[in-house]
């Protein structure tokens, strides 16, 4: 294993346990989870309790597959980095439409702060963890080919 491929493979377990610590509470607590979702003013009402069950099981999977199933993780990861991407839109959108409810990632709390602009740097840096694990980083001697290490 190279340097490279354990990078990436630290990467991975990294981006899981995040996802498992966000998906953990939700899990435990999809009542206040629905009520975290609904201050968002994002969804319809009628979608908010299946999300409230969907999103926390998705981060909770996505999670264990990118520590556990190899031949699950191109997806995984592919997920593992769309959450943070759609998540920080949200954000934003709710920023410019002036909703500051609480971000409901890793606490359910209702006295929890806003979400707002440290949850955006939070979900950059997922992303990128995503694209370095998924072998996106630029190899210096491949002429800008993905190094070999790249497959997952």
């Amino acid at each position: 294993m190279t340097r490279s491929d354990l990078g990436r493979a630290l990467a991975r377990i990294l981006l899981g346990s995040v996802l498992l610590a966000a998906g953990l509470p939700k899990l435990l607590d999809p009542t206040a989870f629905a009520r975290a979702l609904a201050g968002w003013q994002m969804l319809p009402g009628w979608a908010i309790g299946p999300a409230a069950v969907l999103l926390p099981w998705t981060e909770a999977v996505v999670g264990l597959a990118l520590w556990t199933l190899p031949a699950l993780r191109r997806g995984a990861l592919l997920l593992g980095g769309a959450m943070p991407a759609v998540f920080t839109a949200a954000l934003l959108v709710n920023r410019l439409r002036g909703i500051r409810a609480p971000c409901g990632c890793f606490s359910l709390a209702p006295d929890a702060p806003p979400a707002g602009l440290a949850h955006v740097a939070l979900n950059l840096a997922l992303i990128a963890l995503a694209l370095f694990a998924a072998g996106a980083a630029r190899n210096p001697e491949g002429g800008g080919q993905r190094s070999e290490g790249a497959a997952l």
